[in-house]
């Protein structure tokens, strides 16, 4: 059982240049619902975007954040929040999804995009950092007591400008040797 809250001003949902996008999640997973032990979650995401230059929407900063909480209860480990687990498993960028998890975990990304040719929009580039933290209250881990951050930079080519639908390739690195390189369509957020 969830309560959902959405707020979304964003000029384009999967290649945003402006705009606010705001989403709250409260999810129940009671027992008589088939959950082995009742608990609450709650899941607070925000995404901003900053335009640095009206004639080219491609040049701009972008924000994520979110934070995923569990309230009450037990929570089985791989049900536990964890980095990778937003709604595009796009999240940590440089880490496996999935390595760095707790009963709270708090996530936050920028990115700034700028496209690549003096008068076409076809090819733009990204640089970005990101950071994560997790709790574990067995090990007397508090959120905010590690910090594991990721950099990384990107291409991406237009390959739909009406709908301006991107090609993403890019390529992270993080801490303990971490790095990955990911290929999407559409902007990580």
């Amino acid at each position: 059982i969830s309560v959902n809250g959405l707020y979304d001003s964003r000029d384009n949902p999967i290649n945003p240049s402006d705009g606010r996008y705001e989403f709250d999640l409260f999810r129940i997973n009671p027992e008589f619902l088939g959950s082995d032990k009742s608990s609450t979650l709650l899941w607070l995401e925000y995404r901003d975007y900053f335009s640095l230059s009206e004639q080219r929407p491609r040049h701009l900063i972008g924000v994520w954040t979110y934070g995923s909480f569990v309230t009450s209860g037990d929570v089985p480990y791989l049900d536990l929040p964890a980095v990778g687990w937003d709604q595009f498993g796009r999240s940590g960028r440089a880490y496996p999804q999935g390595r760095f998890r707790g009963q709270n975990l708090l996530y936050a990304e920028a990115e700034y995009r700028f496209p690549l040719q003096q008068n076409k929009e076809t090819l733009g580039g990204v640089v970005f950092a990101n950071a994560t933290t997790a709790s574990n209250k067995d090990a007397d881990i508090i959120v905010t007591n590690f910090i594991d951050p990721g950099v990384g930079l990107g291409l991406r080519i237009m390959i739909n400008k009406q709908s301006k639908t991107n090609l993403a390739l890019d390529y992270a690195w993080g801490k303990y040797g971490a790095q990955g390189f990911y290929l999407s369509v559409n902007e990580a957020f």
